[in-house]
Formats: C-alpha cells, structure tokens, sequence
C-alpha cells in the first residue's frame, strides 16, 4: 500500500518562517557542469512555463484584504480591533512582499528563456519582445511603461506584525489581554459587544490566507521541477549556474512565504474559534437564571466583565504566537530602470 502524499499544509507548516538555505539544487555542487552548452528553443518553453507558475497565487495577491471587512460590525471592542487590524495589516503587507517573489519569478523566467551566455536581458534579444505567457499576469502588476510592479522592500527587506514593531514593553498585554472597553457595561452590553464580532468573517480570512500558502506551495514545486528541466535541457555554463542560483535563492524566498501566510492563517482559525466558543457559551455561563430573572441577579454584570476578560486574555495569547517576521531573499534580477516601486508604509 503507497503511503499518502503530503498535503500543502503538511509541507507548509514543516517549513521555517525565514528563507533557509538549501543544500542541494539541480544543476549544482555536485551535478555542476563545465564548459557551456545550451538549447535555446528548449530553454524558451521552460521560461514560458516558468513564467505562468505562479499566475494563480498572483490572482490571489489582488483580493481586497482589508481591514474594514474584519473591524466593521465590531461594536467599541477594542481588543478585537486590535486583533484585527494586526492580522489584516500585516496580511496585506506579507501579500505585497509576496507579489515581489512573483515578479522575481517573472524576470527569472524571462532570462531563462533569452538564454544567452551573460545571464542579461538582451543577450540574445530584447526582453520588451516578451514570451506570450506574459499576458496571463493581471494588467494591475504593470506601470503603463510595462515595468515591474515591486515594493520598496524588494529585493530583501522584511516586515514584522506591527503590534510588535511599533509598540514599547508589552503590547499585546496592553492593548488586548488588559483591554477594559468592557469595564462599566451592563450584561446585555457585554454580550452585544461580544456578538458582534462575526466568526464567519475570521474564518473567511483565513481560508483565503490558506489559500495563497497552498499556492506558494506548488509554485516551490513548480521551481524546482523547472531547475531540473534546466539542466537537463541542456544549459550548462556561467550563466546556467547564475540562472540555477536565483531560482535557489526564489525557491528558499517562497518557502519562507508560504510558511508565513499558513501560519497567519492558522492564527485566524484560532481566533475565529475562540470567539464562536465565546458566543456560544456566553448565556449559559453568565445568565444562570435565564434572561427573565437577571434583573433580580446582580452578579450578571460582574460574570460577563469577567467572561470578556478571559476572552481577551485568550485573543492575546494567539496574537503572541504569531510569525516574528517574514523576509525577502530575492536575488535582486529586476534592473532598477526596470522597476516600478511603490512605498510599502508597513517596511
């Protein structure tokens, strides 16, 4: 009997958060060849199919993850704020470092496809006569010159949760485990707080976070397959080793990513089932009369403070355990002249 395949969670959630160094690669070290050989024709399918490996996740990139959709219903609860605006803030900036290994993929593939002895654009021809697989990338990754579309933090920046960068001491403590919006309020104002924080939104998020791990997933697949193809093509010589050492570097970048984006997921999933326990277990633990004798029982507004601040402390000590950090190793091929930079406020 075959033992199962590892699913992309499986390898994901195996990988490190930072981009770590493989030891082996195709074509390299001890599969390295001397002397220069190149098929040209074969190299440009490789590059074209280089080239649409990470469309899908790319797609993905441009969903609207934004922070209103998490905080709009939630009513003066300022630790699910704070809990939400850390996970989509940081999400969204994870995304744009994502979108610059994508477009890194894209110069790789291209130079893949020229082949030529030097590793440059326009050794053999010009790269503004692009492969067709370019059409497949969505028109809003492009400036109207046709330049690469990267954030200030390419080629090897990285970001960490803001809550943790721009906070003295304790913040998650201060701004979520200790939160009081709660302290002073009745019991229906409490369980209206409460409620109104819809788990659905969360586990949404997180679907769609898992979604782009998945996705980084088989993109490192797709690279490794393709570096294999490289070398069998065959491309040998300076440049064939330059080429097999970016896409290493892009391999380890992604693998990083993909372990971020899974964990940031997983830390949503917590969250959303922490609240969906929450709310269904706020009548039975604070109402011990039912809602027709809580008039007579004052002790109701004491239980659901303290009911609030349990959930709190639990929110906060997820937020503890997110990713410290998510870093670029991109090999840096884009040419500044080529890039078209946005500021990423988070770097």
């Amino acid at each position: 009997m075959r033992e199962p395949q590892p699913t992309a969670e499986d390898e994901w959630s195996a990988w490190e958060n930072l981009p770590i160094r493989e030891n082996y690669w195709p074509g390299l070290a001890l599969e390295h060849s001397s002397g220069y050989e190149v098929d040209h024709g074969r190299l440009q399918t490789i590059g074209k199919q280089l080239m649409t490996q990470f469309d899908a996740v790319y797609r993905l990139l441009h969903r609207r993850f934004e922070s209103a959709k998490m905080t709009g219903t939630i009513l003066n609860w300022k630790a699910a704020i704070t809990v939400s605006d850390v996970i989509t803030g940081f999400e969204q900036a994870l995304s744009c470092l994502t979108g610059d290994a994508m477009m890194e993929c894209a110069m790789a593939a291209g130079l893949v496809s020229t082949s030529g002895r030097s590793y440059k654009l326009a050794d053999v021809d010009s790269w503004r006569a692009k492969p067709e697989a370019w059409i497949t990338i969505p028109e809003t990754s492009w400036s109207p010159k046709g330049d690469y579309r990267v954030s200030n933090a390419y080629p090897n920046g990285s970001i960490s949760p803001r809550i943790l960068k721009e906070n003295d001491g304790d913040p998650v403590t201060e701004l979520i485990t200790d939160d009081t919006s709660h302290h002073g309020l009745n019991r229906a104002q409490i369980r209206e707080m409460l409620m109104s924080w819809k788990p659905q939104v969360l586990t949404d998020y997180a679907a769609a976070t898992n979604a782009i791990a998945n996705g980084l997933v088989e993109v490192a697949h797709g690279i490794v397959f393709r570096a294999q193809e490289i070398r069998d093509a065959p491309w040998h010589g300076p440049a064939a080793d330059k080429a097999q050492e970016a896409l290493k570097s892009i391999f380890e970048t992604v693998r990083g990513l993909a372990s971020v984006h899974g964990d940031m997921g997983l830390r949503t999933t917590e969250c959303a089932e922490i609240l969906t326990s929450a709310q269904h277990r706020f009548d039975a633990v604070v109402n011990k009369g039912g809602w027709e004798l809580s008039d007579l029982w004052s002790g109701d507004d004491k239980d659901a403070a303290e009911f609030m601040t349990g959930v709190n402390r639990q929110l906060g000590d997820v937020m503890r355990r997110l990713p410290g950090a998510a870093q670029l190793g991109l090999p840096g091929l884009i040419p500044e002249s080529d890039r078209a930079i946005y500021s990423l406020a988070w770097y």
